[in-house]
């Protein structure tokens, strides 16, 4: 019996564009079990590599072998999103981001790890109260054995700093 992935739900392209730049893509599908919003999975069909040359993402391929699951939410399931974030006055999100930390909060991937880079989704994660759910990009690569020299952005020391202070304003704004 082979063992059971852990979850993860990827909620911006700018994760998925960041790990193909690295070269670690194809090892967190490998090792993880990924949930993609649809509109995340539409943004990240291209990335630009080192030299400035647009390059297509796994993303398709991953979709058709079934190493990627593409999701969509209705309208419902995004309405307990935006009312935790209206009454917790936590920042604006992209399309993408929304649908992903909602899929979280409302039970459809309870038990996901969320591996986020923008601060603003970072913030409001927190605020709706599954900062405990979320990772950095730099803890994600170490999950899998995987410890390199990163951006700033991608370091769990930035993560860290962001989930502190939103920590801070969510217990200020309750």
């Amino acid at each position: 019996m082979t063992p059971r992935k852990l979850c993860l739900v990827i909620p911006d392209s700018d994760v998925i564009i960041e790990l193909h730049k690295l070269g670690y893509w194809q090892s967190i599908v490998s090792s993880y079990d990924i949930k993609i919003a649809e509109t995340v999975f539409g943004e990240a069909r291209f990335y630009e590599n080192s030299s400035g040359r647009m390059l297509p993402t796994d993303l398709p391929t991953n979709k058709v072998n079934h190493d990627i699951e593409v999701f969509d939410l209705d309208a419902i399931d995004l309405s307990a999103l935006e009312h935790e974030c209206r009454r917790m006055k936590a920042p604006e999100i992209d399309d993408g981001e929304r649908e992903s930390i909602a899929a979280v909060i409302t039970e459809k991937f309870p038990d996901c790890r969320v591996c986020l880079i923008d601060r603003a989704a970072i913030t409001c994660t927190v605020m709706v109260g599954r900062g405990g759910q979320c990772i950095s990009v730099e803890n994600l690569l170490k999950s899998i054995g995987i410890a390199t020299s990163l951006p700033e952005k991608l370091t769990d020391r930035r993560f860290q700093r962001i989930h502190r202070e939103a920590t801070e304003q969510r217990i200020y704004n309750m």
